[in-house]
């Protein structure tokens, strides 16, 4: 058993790979959750694990927007808590990450994530998200640093740039539009398993030398694939480390899967397996069908 300050920066390292964050925002970080047997603490609410997973699908709904000449990867860091998360966000990335996540009208339908709201304050703007009646939950995503003109030109540039048109953006609104609500009234929100998507977008970090993500989702799978960058083996070691990765969180990997990472192949996918999230309220594992997190890296 390592000794407790050398097990706590091992801890500090650790998830300093999978977050990127600057030495003494982990050090702070980690002496919040200190006692924590997890040192990436994880989403407290099914709320905020519902965000959390729009903003990992909106990186793949961009995906084919973005500059080419840009790295893939938009945050400088990640900072994750209990009941938040934070981006410090890449400033040429604002634009295409304000499209994908900001609820709009399209040809009678609604892009971007219905209900997402946004608020400013001296620390950047919020993304919060209301509720299938129209609540507000809990949930909040602070995009660290950005200023409302920052987000304004945003929204601009976005209309400019990827509409043609301008069209009215809903993340001002107080309430939700009538579009809004029809649309959640005959549609899911969220396709995904919440919980593995809020888990992973809390180390992306670790696919940030990659050139390209794709996420895909099925039933209450997520599947996430990269283009070159980290070794798969390398990302299954820190999935499975047992104080930054998955499985301290309920989530299982395979042991056909174990014995690949551990062998001299290169496994072409990881199967993980997720407990179920509650709908609502504090994460109990229970209400959501199981899920699964398969990932794999591609040459």
């Amino acid at each position: 058993m390592p000794h407790t300050s050398a097990a706590h920066t091992r801890a500090l390292r650790a998830r300093r790979a999978c977050t990127g964050e600057p030495h003494q925002v982990v050090s702070t970080s980690m002496t919040r959750v200190s006692g924590s047997q997890q040192a990436i603490p994880p989403a407290a609410t099914a709320a905020q694990q519902e965000l959390e997973a729009h903003v990992l699908l909106a990186l793949r709904d961009i995906r084919q927007l973005r500059n080419h000449d840009l790295p893939f990867y938009p945050f400088r860091y990640v900072t994750p808590k209990s009941h938040s998360l934070e981006l410090s966000l890449l400033p040429h990335h604002l634009g295409s990450f304000a499209f994908g996540m900001a609820p709009r009208s399209h040809d009678n339908e609604i892009a971007g994530v219905p209900g997402l709201r946004v608020t400013s304050s001296r620390r950047g703007i919020t993304l919060r998200l209301l509720s299938r009646d129209g609540h507000p939950t809990d949930a909040n995503v602070l995009l660290k640093d950005v200023t409302p003109t920052q987000w304004s030109k945003a929204m601009s540039w976005t209309n400019d740039e990827y509409v043609g048109t301008t069209q009215d953006f809903f993340v001002h609104e107080p309430a939700l539009t009538a579009t809004e609500s029809q649309y959640l009234r005959q549609y899911e929100r969220l396709r995904a398993h919440p919980m593995l998507a809020s888990l992973v977008l809390r180390r992306l970090h670790l696919l940030s030398a990659a050139g390209w993500i794709d996420v895909w989702t099925a039933d209450s799978a997520i599947k996430i694939e990269w283009f070159e960058g980290p070794q798969l083996r390398e990302v299954a070691r820190r999935l499975i480390d047992p104080d930054v990765g998955l499985v301290a969180e309920g989530v299982s990997l395979r042991r056909y899967h174990h014995e690949l990472i551990n062998s001299d192949l290169e496994p072409y996918s990881l199967d993980f397996r997720g407990p179920a999230p509650q709908t609502g309220g504090t994460v109990s594992g229970r209400g959501y069908p199981e899920g699964a997190l398969i990932m794999r890296r591609t040459d």
